[in-house]
C-alpha cells in the first residue's frame, strides 16, 4: 500500500516543510515513502497523501481535531490507528488552521523525549528456544 504521493503533495509538504522544521529539535526523515517529522526524537506527525496524520494529540485534542476538521482515525491498510487522527489537507491554505494542534503534537513529543526511555520489555524464552 502506498500511502503518499509527492507528485500530489508537494506544495503541502514544502508547506509544513516551511513551518515544522524552524521549530526547536524538529528533524525529517522519509518513512515507508512519508514525509515524517519528530521532535526530540520523537514521532509527531506525518504527511500522507491529502492528509497530516497526529501521533501525540491528548484525547480532547484528537476529539476537537475530529469534529472541527472532519479528522477519521489513520488506516494503515489492515487497522485503523485510533490514536492518531488523519486531518485531510488538500490545500495549503488549510494548514494555518491545523497549526495549532500540528504544535501540541510536537509539544507532546519534546516532553516525552525528556523522559527517561523505558526498557524494552522482553518476553520470556520459551523451552524451544532456549539453547541447551
Amino acid at each position: 500500500m502506498r500511502y503518499y504521493d509527492e507528485t500530489r503533495m508537494a506544495r503541502l509538504r514544502e508547506a509544513v516543510d516551511a513551518t515544522v522544521t524552524k521549530w526547536p529539535k524538529v528533524t525529517r526523515k522519509l518513512m515507508f515513502g512519508c514525509p515524517c517529522y519528530k521532535a526530540g526524537g520523537r514521532l509527531f506527525a506525518f504527511l500522507v497523501t491529502n492528509g497530516i496524520v497526529l501521533t501525540r494529540l491528548s484525547p480532547e485534542d484528537r476529539a476537537t481535531a475530529g469534529s472541527r476538521f472532519k479528522a477519521k482515525p489513520f488506516n494503515t491498510g489492515t487497522r485503523a490507528m485510533g490514536g492518531w487522527p488523519q486531518l485531510p489537507l488538500a490545500r495549503v491554505a488549510r494548514l494555518k488552521g491545523y497549526l495549532p494542534f500540528v504544535r501540541r503534537s510536537y509539544n507532546s513529543a519534546l516532553a516525552a523525549s525528556r523522559e527517561p526511555a523505558r526498557p524494552a520489555k522482553r518476553k520470556p524464552l520459551s523451552r524451544s528456544r532456549v539453547m541447551e
